[in-house]
Protein backbone atom coordinates (compact mmCIF):
# COMPACT_ATOMS: atom_id res chain seq x y z
CA UNK A 1 0.00 0.00 0.00
CA UNK A 2 1.27 3.43 -0.92
CA UNK A 3 0.29 6.00 1.64
CA UNK A 4 0.45 8.96 -0.75
CA UNK A 5 -1.22 7.40 -3.81
CA UNK A 6 -4.98 7.12 -4.19
CA UNK A 7 -6.01 3.46 -4.38
CA UNK A 8 -8.97 4.31 -6.61
CA UNK A 9 -7.40 6.52 -9.31
CA UNK A 10 -3.63 6.44 -8.59
CA UNK A 11 -3.53 10.20 -8.06
CA UNK A 12 -0.72 11.64 -5.98
CA UNK A 13 -3.01 14.48 -4.85
CA UNK A 14 -4.50 12.42 -2.03
CA UNK A 15 -4.04 14.18 1.28
CA UNK A 16 -4.47 13.45 4.98
CA UNK A 17 -7.56 14.79 6.73
CA UNK A 18 -7.18 13.52 10.26
CA UNK A 19 -4.78 11.50 12.37
CA UNK A 20 -5.61 9.38 15.38
CA UNK A 21 -3.86 6.56 17.12
CA UNK A 22 -1.34 5.83 19.76
CA UNK A 23 2.16 4.53 20.29
CA UNK A 24 3.51 3.09 17.04
CA UNK A 25 0.33 2.92 14.94
CA UNK A 26 -1.69 5.72 13.43
CA UNK A 27 -5.19 5.75 11.96
CA UNK A 28 -5.13 8.19 9.07
CA UNK A 29 -8.20 9.53 7.25
CA UNK A 30 -7.41 10.70 3.74
CA UNK A 31 -9.19 12.16 0.70
CA UNK A 32 -8.47 12.32 -3.02
CA UNK A 33 -9.63 15.56 -4.69
CA UNK A 34 -9.57 13.99 -8.16
CA UNK A 35 -12.01 11.11 -7.65
CA UNK A 36 -13.43 12.01 -4.20
CA UNK A 37 -12.25 8.69 -2.78
CA UNK A 38 -12.10 8.72 1.02
CA UNK A 39 -10.68 6.03 3.23
CA UNK A 40 -9.02 5.26 6.51
CA UNK A 41 -5.67 3.48 6.71
CA UNK A 42 -3.62 2.15 9.59
CA UNK A 43 0.08 2.82 9.23
CA UNK A 44 3.19 3.46 11.28
CA UNK A 45 2.92 6.68 13.25
CA UNK A 46 6.14 8.35 12.03
CA UNK A 47 5.34 8.34 8.28
CA UNK A 48 1.80 9.53 9.06
CA UNK A 49 3.09 12.42 11.18
CA UNK A 50 5.64 13.42 8.52
CA UNK A 51 3.01 13.34 5.78
CA UNK A 52 0.57 15.34 7.89
CA UNK A 53 3.26 17.95 8.68
CA UNK A 54 4.23 18.22 4.99
CA UNK A 55 0.60 18.63 3.98
CA UNK A 56 0.08 21.37 6.59
CA UNK A 57 3.23 23.17 5.42
CA UNK A 58 2.04 23.06 1.78
CA UNK A 59 -1.40 24.32 2.80
CA UNK A 60 0.16 27.24 4.70
CA UNK A 61 2.44 28.13 1.78
CA UNK A 62 -0.48 28.06 -0.64
CA UNK A 63 -2.57 30.25 1.66
CA UNK A 64 0.31 32.75 1.93
CA UNK A 65 0.65 32.82 -1.86
CA UNK A 66 -3.10 33.42 -2.25
CA UNK A 67 -2.93 36.27 0.25
CA UNK A 68 0.05 37.81 -1.55
CA UNK A 69 -1.75 37.63 -4.90
CA UNK A 70 -4.88 39.16 -3.38
CA UNK A 71 -2.72 41.97 -1.97
CA UNK A 72 -1.33 42.75 -5.43
CA UNK A 73 1.97 40.88 -5.44
CA UNK A 74 3.58 41.46 -8.83
CA UNK A 75 4.07 38.19 -10.69
CA UNK A 76 6.80 37.59 -13.22
CA UNK A 77 5.49 35.91 -16.37
CA UNK A 78 7.65 33.96 -18.76
CA UNK A 79 6.52 35.57 -22.01
CA UNK A 80 8.50 33.08 -24.09
CA UNK A 81 5.92 30.45 -23.15
CA UNK A 82 3.13 32.67 -24.48
CA UNK A 83 4.89 33.35 -27.79
CA UNK A 84 5.32 29.63 -28.53
CA UNK A 85 1.57 29.03 -28.70
CA UNK A 86 1.20 29.97 -32.32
Amino acid sequence: MHLVICPACSSRLIYPIDLAGWKQNAVLSRRCPECEHRDVVVTARLPALLWLARSARQRDELAALCDAIADGLPLELDLTLLSRGG
